[in-house]
């Protein structure tokens, strides 16, 4: 019993040492992900906004995804900032590619204020755009949305 307690345990720091450990892609940019702050800790000053300028980002987060919306009807907008265009919506049922992160205008949902927003491409609908880290699933290290910061 002792020895499949000590096996259990061992599986368990390996597995969680392989799911912490996170490799970035060759050329791509590792920055650390500011993590979502309470509401009530939130800045008053709004980000500024401007629609235009950004460009379609090349898949330099690799890994896939699927299903990590966690709403329906979350708007993929043409740059991150919520005034900006939607050109679609992602589903929670939607298979969903991350491409990067960079950080845009504040979103809170739930209590929480997020100021990051994830470029993807839904696989579902083909459509590409950003999204709201508010409304992307968490990963295994805690942050929501790309794990890849933008190139730009």
């Amino acid at each position: 019993m002792r020895n499949r307690v000590l096996a259990a345990a061992a599986t368990f720091a390996m597995t969680a040492a392989a799911v912490l450990t996170f490799t970035a892609p060759a050329g791509a940019e590792v920055t650390v992900k500011p993590k979502p702050v309470p509401a009530a800790q939130a800045p008053d000053t709004p980000t500024p906004r401007h629609c235009s300028g950004h460009t379609p980002h090349n898949d330099i987060d690799q890994r896939g995804y699927a299903r990590l919306v966690t709403g329906d009807n979350v708007n993929q907008r043409r740059y991150p900032h919520t005034g900006c265009v939607s050109d679609g919506q992602a589903q929670r049922t939607h298979s969903i590619d991350y491409h990067c992160w960079r950080d845009g205008d504040a979103v809170t949902r739930n209590g929480v204020t997020y100021y990051t927003w994830t470029y993807l491409r839904n696989d579902t609908t083909e459509v590409q755009g950003w999204v709201s880290d508010a409304y992307l699933a968490s990963n295994p290290n805690g942050t929501t949305g790309s794990t890849v910061h933008c190139d730009d």
